[in-house]
C-alpha cells in the first residue's frame, strides 16, 4: 500500500508540472512557421532554408552522415 501511495504522489507531482493544453489559436504561429520551413526546403535549395537556422560558430547540428556538424559553415 505504501508503494501505491508513493507512486500516486509522484504521478501527481509530475502531472502538476506539465503545461496546460494549448488553445486552438495558440498554434497558428507555429503552423505558419512550419509551413514556411517546408516551403523553403521543398525548393531543394539550402540557401532558401538558411535564414531559418542559427548561424553561431558554436552551434551544433546533427544529421545522419556525418553525424555532427560544428557551426553553419561546416
Amino acid at each position: 500500500m505504501r508503494r501505491f501511495v508513493t507512486g500516486l504522489v509522484v504521478l501527481l507531482a509530475v502531472t502538476a508540472g506539465l503545461p496546460a493544453a494549448d488553445k486552438p489559436g495558440d498554434t497558428a504561429e507555429f503552423k505558419t512557421m512550419i509551413q514556411h520551413c517546408w516551403e523553403a526546403w521543398s525548393t531543394l535549395n539550402p540557401d532558401k532554408a538558411a535564414p531559418l537556422y542559427a548561424k553561431e560558430a558554436d552551434a551544433v547540428f546533427f544529421d545522419l552522415a556525418p553525424l555532427k556538424y560544428n557551426g553553419w559553415e561546416e
